[in-house]
């Protein structure tokens, strides 16, 4: 048996766990809803890699600046978001991400990342939800303003300073 079709069991084994009935694509990959979220596991043979995506949001949020400090607020240095990072689609949708290693994989393993990207898509949605309608520009934000940023030295022309 292939790595893939290992990994591609393990996620069907934690499909029936999570009540969710779960088979590949005619690609193989595992597209499902977890909390009314969507997520999608890519297998991709050729990398030997899986790519988890989930869409925080089913609508573009990228002319909100309060969406936009919030998604960056949460992949700060992967605290929140566990390590997973986030981005936008090509049509403004706040997708949160994680590349998974198929060498660094059992079932255990791959258990536990599927309930925890889980759970942090869910609190990337939350977190969206609550500060979306609250649009920062009025209040603290000024475009091109210039941020002190000491621990930046070590990148070079940017002279310790930041635009924003």
């Amino acid at each position: 048996m292939s790595r893939r079709e290992d990994i591609a069991q393990w996620v069907v084994a934690w499909g029936r766990q999570a009540g969710i009935d779960l088979a590949p694509d005619a690609n193989g990959h595992f597209n499902f809803v977890v909390d009314g979220i969507p997520i999608r596991l890519s297998m991709e043979a050729d990398i030997a890699s899986s790519l988890l995506g989930a869409i925080l949001e089913d609508r573009d949020l990228s002319a909100s600046q309060g969406a936009m400090r919030a998604l960056l607020e949460f992949a700060h240095l992967g605290v929140a978001s566990q390590r997973c990072g986030v981005s936008l689609s090509d049509d403004g949708r706040p997708v949160l991400w994680l590349w998974l290693d198929w060498a660094r994989l059992d079932a255990a393993g791959l258990t536990n990342t599927l309930n925890g990207f889980a759970a942090t898509a869910a609190a990337g949605r939350q977190i969206l939800a609550e500060k979306a309608a609250a649009d920062h520009a009025a209040g603290g934000f000024k475009p091109h303003q210039m941020v002190q940023s000491d621990w930046m030295d070590e990148f070079g022309p940017l002279t310790r300073h930041l635009r924003v």
